[in-house]
């Protein structure tokens, strides 16, 4: 029910996106003759293959380059989705136990290349498998390409990115929201399985940004499976309970998706990059837009990407997108606190080290925004139920995330803050009558004598982070003269919350990115179009 509910919100949220927009123009979508075909495997396309659709789930993808190779659906799981942006390109979507398979010859992390044009919906998974080696109804394999250390605040990094020690390329290999071509060269330099395990070879990039790291030691098998990580036998999600945190799962888009079946030089690899950049018309990365704090950022699992701001703010087409050389990374993960500070989940989400840490990846001489929103998990904690100041508790813990002279913090890290009020109050048995809501909002909105967020993070007139750090006051909101996230009464409106009154269903996360009728305290209106 609930996903049937939500996709007909989608769909006429997006109708009328498209219909608001009638300037927008319907782009056809590339189809290039790539740069490079010797050892070209595959190649499969949500526009141009022909793509076989049952019941919403997808059947069948043919292969393109006439090897035949055809994706098919193995009837298991929830199966994958074809998806249709607001410009009218289409994308597989995978989310929660979706995949495709194909019965190739054998592949091999160290004789293989992989290049996608995806959008990566969250960092909640550890190691998320895009494609992998093998099948699991006959023989597992070794990822082929995959994404790196997603949560606890490591950056989401293509393939083995995050293990380099380059400061000046490597901080462009995380993945994002937004459209991008990633890409894994796996195995010894256009050498087909001469590679040995950990020796330099695999190539990572995003985009025209790419760097050198070491392979990836695992076990090569026939066949591969695209969204699901062949090698593993854990129980398959269902809409209930989606299984993510181990990485069997790949949540994200694809446009398009190509296999060599040798690793590629370095030259023709990049030539690869390239051409596909251009022809999907994507830039360089120049700034990004990161989103921390509970789950009311980034949804409860089963997270759909129309519960996701980031997925909002970089869909194809929509009016109200983030400009195209914006990388937005979601962050956030569920229960998320920071009442037991020092060791609550953010703190240690900040101090994740610079090997693979998301926080300290910034985009050099670009803008790098953090929203934080983080509130309804401290107030509703047993611990501070009797506790009268736990509104100043919360708010001098959050401070001590926003600005801190002895320890990480995302100022002193380099980012921009925006820190949102917090939005309502539907568990005021928990927090003293309300006074835990009522007070902590009052401290975010420096309406308590004495207190000053901006002040009290040295971000004020004169300070050394002046212009760093401001807030967002979505309670303020409205949506045909009523507010829609201030109060209790608010999350009875089941078009905008989901029924644990809580979370934004998403016609409510819509609304919370766009600002309905007061765009000004709306999440997009903090980054300039």
């Amino acid at each position: 029910m609930r996903l049937s509910t939500l996709n007909m919100s989608l769909a006429a949220t997006i109708m009328r996106a498209t219909m608001g927009a009638a300037a927008l123009a319907i782009p056809v979508a590339p189809n290039i003759a790539l740069p490079v075909t010797d050892g070209l495997l595959a190649r499969w396309n949500a526009n141009f293959s022909t793509v076989s659709v049952s019941g919403g789930r997808i059947n069948a993808v043919s292969d393109l380059t006439g090897n035949g190779y055809p994706l098919g659906d193995e009837a298991t799981g929830l199966g994958p989705r074809l998806t249709t942006y607001p410009n009218g390109l289409k994308a597989f979507r995978f989310n929660q136990d979706s995949f495709l398979s194909a019965d190739t010859p054998t592949l091999g992390p160290l004789a293989s290349t992989v290049i996608a044009i995806i959008r990566d919906h969250n960092t909640r998974a550890n190691n998320k498998t895009i494609v992998s080696a093998g099948k699991r109804s006959t023989t597992g394999g070794g990822k082929l390409a995959y994404t790196t250390a997603g949560v606890n605040g490591a950056a989401p990094y293509v393939g083995r990115a995050g293990t380099s020690s380059d400061t000046v390329v490597k901080p462009y290999l995380a993945l994002g929201c937004q459209m991008q071509v990633a890409g894994w060269r796996n195995g010894a330099i256009g050498t087909p399985g001469t590679a040995a395990s950990n020796t330099a070879g695999q190539r990572c990039a995003v985009n025209q940004k790419s760097l050198n790291v070491a392979n990836q030691n695992a076990a090569s098998a026939a066949g591969l499976e695209v969204g699901r990580n062949s090698a593993t036998t854990t129980s398959s999600s269902t809409v209930g309970a989606q299984n993510v945190a181990n990485g069997d799962w790949y949540t994200g888009d694809i446009i398009e998706l190509i296999v060599y079946s040798r690793p590629l030089r370095d030259d023709e690899f990049d030539l690869v990059m390239r051409a596909l950049s251009e022809a999907y018309r994507i830039p360089e990365i120049k700034g990004q837009f990161a989103l921390e704090g509970d789950s009311r950022i980034c949804s409860v699992l089963p997270t759909l990407p129309a519960e996701n701001p980031g997925m909002w703010m970089t869909d194809p087409g929509s009016p109200y997108a983030l400009p195209k050389d914006v990388r937005v990374i979601n962050y956030a993960v569920g229960g998320s606190t920071t009442i037991y500070a020092p060791n609550g989940p953010l703190r240690g989400r900040l101090d994740i080290g610079g090997a693979t840490s998301g926080f300290q990846c910034l985009i050099p001489g670009g803008r790098n925004l953090l929203a934080l929103m983080v509130g309804h998990n401290d107030l509703s904690q047993s611990a501070v139920i009797a506790t009268a100041d736990n509104p100043l508790t919360i708010y001098q813990n959050v401070n001590s995330l926003i600005h801190n002279a002895s320890a990480n913090s995302y100022l002193t890290l380099g980012w921009e803050v925006v820190l949102i009020v917090e939005i309502h109050n539907n568990n005021e048995r928990y927090i003293n009558g309300g006074n835990g809501w009522t007070g902590y909002r009052a401290l975010q909105r420096s309406q308590v004598a004495g207190y000053n967020l901006l002040t009290d993070n040295n971000a004020g007139p004169g300070q050394t982070y002046e212009g760093k750090l401001r807030n967002l006051d979505v309670p303020l909101m409205t949506v045909g003269g009523q507010t829609v996230f201030a109060t209790g009464p608010d999350t009875l409106n089941t078009n905008y919350y989901l029924p644990d009154r809580l979370h934004q269903a998403a016609e409510g996360m819509r609304v919370f990115v766009t600002g309905g009728d007061t765009p000004q305290h709306g999440l997009r209106s903090v980054w300039p179009s």
